[in-house]
């Protein structure tokens, strides 16, 4: 079963040199986009919540909920906001008002496998990193199948443009999609872990069910889940485990698959990854989707194999590009990072007068300035 799949590989269209912004199935031709509008998931992953998190945080989250409506009216899709929450947090009616509030509906859910749940004691203490159990919530994409689409997003992320291309790519024989984290990536290993701030899943409740028996048994080490290679990296609860899953395993199908892909950069006019043909993650180009201020991808800007204006999704992690609301300094060399954090701040001020709020333009001496939503 694993051979039934397709190698791919990023390749440039058209005879001006573009660069698509997907991989494409390499010697097949690239179906029209599906008429049928796909009911679409838009999940905001909130382990902390909104009521109790500090004001810039949720400001962020108003942001986020504004920037998705905003892409939304020039989608082809149907698009729904919610706010992923564990049920284990306190005050969830208060929880609720507050995110709808910022029209954000409210799901409450269990945390799939609590760590004291977890069979392997030492890979329990290695998944206390990161969010710890929260990173399970992460898995939910795959649970509602209700809907055609998941898309699990971090609360520090922006949507500049409508996704219907990456929505409809991500179908047969793929499950997943997004972009790994290359910058994460330990050497020797099988697969990068992904990027789990911005990915998109196609439900499947076998999915769900079998991640949660993987991260049950608790089989991570430095060999990676279940010694496959894959997934020994930080935030291993989602950003390993999830490579691994959509890499290599089959929800049907015992083991792993131990094919490996030809890593690349995965940034215009540098190496593209080659994924083998049993995968069923879609790797993304990481200067349209879920773009992270990298050292690579300021080389691709400076050299004009990629421009500012190509981003779809960017997301505030790392330290490169501070999140706006923490008023970090942004270097004037950095266009990417003042062009992206003059956008947030821009659609800040359009939350604002929505609620008829007065918006500061920037930070003040003593910090960020809340909305006060």
């Amino acid at each position: 079963l694993f051979q039934l799949f397709l190698g791919t590989e990023m390749m440039p269209i058209g005879g001006g040199g573009e660069v698509q912004s997907l991989l494409q199935l390499s010697g097949v031709t690239v179906a029209a986009p599906r008429k049928v509008p796909l009911k679409v998931a838009m999940l905001i992953v909130a382990p902390k919540g909104l009521a109790g998190s500090a004001p810039g945080w949720h400001d962020a989250f108003a942001v986020l909920a504004h920037s998705v409506r905003v892409a939304a009216q020039k989608s082809a899709h149907t698009m729904e906001l919610i706010a992923l929450v564990p049920d284990t947090l306190p005050a969830q009616a208060k929880e609720q008002q507050a995110f709808e509030k910022l029209g954000i509906k409210f799901m409450s859910v269990p945390i799939p496998v609590p760590l004291s749940q977890v069979e392997n004691r030492q890979g329990a203490e290695i998944l206390t990193g990161a969010l710890g159990e929260y990173e399970q919530l992460k898995y939910y994409g795959a649970a509602l199948d209700n809907y055609d689409r998941a898309v699990v997003m971090d609360a520090d992320v922006m949507v500049l443009k409508p996704i219907d291309e990456l929505l409809e790519a991500t179908t047969m024989p793929y499950a997943a999609s997004g972009v790994y984290d290359h910058e994460m990536d330990v050497q020797g290993s099988r697969f990068p872990p992904i990027n789990t701030g911005f990915f998109v899943v196609v439900p499947n409740k076998k999915d769900f069910n079998k991640l949660v028996s993987i991260y049950r048994r608790g089989d991570i080490g430095g060999g990676g889940w279940d010694n496959s290679g894959t997934g020994w990296t930080y935030g291993t609860g989602s950003q390993g485990i999830l490579s691994y899953y959509y890499n290599q395993v089959l929800p049907d199908v015992n083991g792993f698959s131990t094919d490996n892909p030809t890593k690349g950069i995965d940034y215009p006019g540098m190496t593209w990854t080659k994924q083998p043909a049993n995968s069923r993650f879609l790797p993304q180009d990481r200067s349209v989707y879920n773009v992270v201020d990298t050292k690579p991808l300021l080389q691709a800007l400076a050299k004009g194999s990629t421009q500012v204006d190509r981003v779809s999704v960017f997301h505030f992690a790392g330290g490169s590009c501070p999140k706006p609301w923490t008023c970090g300094y942004v270097d004037d060399v950095d266009q990417l990072c003042k062009t992206m954090t003059k956008l947030w701040w821009s659609l800040r001020s359009e939350v604002a007068a929505k609620h008829g709020l007065h918006a500061s333009e920037q930070c003040s001496d003593e910090g960020y300035v809340p909305l006060k939503l």
